[in-house]
């Protein structure tokens, strides 16, 4: 079981970034953890 959040890689294909999530998707939850984290790089 995947205990933290990471930046886990590139993929080039998608032209996407690979990130992992300790939060499963439900209830729109795993969303608001992606954008919290993502924040942190990506300041608006």
């Amino acid at each position: 079981m995947l205990m933290e959040n990471k930046i886990d890689g590139y993929n080039e294909w998608k032209k996407a970034i690979v990130v992992r999530m300790k939060v499963f998707a439900s209830e729109g939850k795993a969303n608001r953890e992606v954008e919290k984290f993502l924040s942190k790089f990506f300041r608006k």
